[in-house]
């Protein structure tokens, strides 16, 4: 990391993945993975005081609800076929996660490598110790 934190303005960059569940408290009773995710945001900052003397800049990022694996989970016929975005069951639940985010719809890869972009590249050299919420909204909360 040092050899790549090369002049002011051109630092060596880590990037945490930590959750947004790391900054709410979520609905589901996920209780070790939101403390964890909570954790790293923490290590996130301790790090990013300690290491950005050295042209390191640390920053986390905490995505919402990304159709996964994991978050198939949450509905076993959506974990069933969640490799299939055309089942059924898995439109189903995609269309009701995603009612409940203020977007209305649920975070795709390019909202994270644009998210990922950013950080790595000069215009977000001066971005250290942050969390940046990839959630659609989610944190702040649904329209009633």
């Amino acid at each position: 990391m040092l050899e790549a934190a090369q002049s002011p303005g051109s630092p060596a960059c880590v990037i945490n993945i930590s959750s947004i569940d790391g900054m709410r408290t979520p609905p589901a009773n996920t209780y070790s993975y939101s403390t964890s995710k909570t954790g790293l945001i923490a290590l996130t900052r301790h790090l990013a005081r300690d290491l950005g003397p050295r042209n390191i800049t640390v920053n986390a990022i905490s995505p919402g609800p990304f159709f996964s694996r994991m978050l198939a989970s949450n509905y076993r016929p959506a974990y069933e076929n969640w490799q299939n975005p055309d089942h059924p069951e898995v439109k189903k639940f995609k269309a009701a996660i995603a009612a409940g985010n203020p977007l209305r719809r649920l975070g795709e890869t390019f909202d994270i490598a644009g998210t990922t972009i950013f950080l790595i590249s000069r215009a977000g050299s001066y971005v250290n110790g942050a969390t940046i919420n990839v959630d659609g909204g989610v944190w702040i909360g649904p329209k009633l």
